[in-house]
């Protein structure tokens, strides 16, 4: 079965698996469709030499920074961090903290950093 998927695709300009299927009508084996689509998906010719058919990324728009401090900001979270039982400067919830929210001012870059859980 492997030579007639070779001979009717690779022979034949690597056509999509609509016209392989079309071309191996008077051929019979179990699961037809999706083994001649599985051997298309995994054409390392067909795939290399695929089309993109996604539209083109635009260009990117930076923030325009107004001089107020406070203004524009940006927020991080930074995730997954060893998790802090007790702190002295905030009231520690039950299963400590294990997250950090970064908040910066875009004009000024102060940066807050604020302890949280994640649930």
């Amino acid at each position: 079965m492997r030579e007639i998927l070779e001979d009717t695709h690779d022979g034949e300009h690597h056509f999509g698996a609509n016209r392989m299927l079309h071309d191996l009508v008077s051929v019979l084996f179990d699961r037809k469709s999706a083994t001649v689509k599985s051997y298309v998906r995994h054409c390392q010719v067909c795939v290399e030499n695929q089309i993109s058919r996604q539209k083109t990324p635009g260009k990117l728009q930076p923030i325009a920074v107004i001089p107020i401090p406070g203004h524009t900001i940006g927020i991080d979270f930074v995730v997954g961090l060893p998790v802090v039982k007790n702190s002295r400067i905030w009231a520690t919830p039950e299963g400590g903290f294990d997250t950090l929210m970064s908040v910066s001012g875009q004009f000024d870059k102060r940066t807050i950093a604020i302890p949280g859980r994640t649930t």
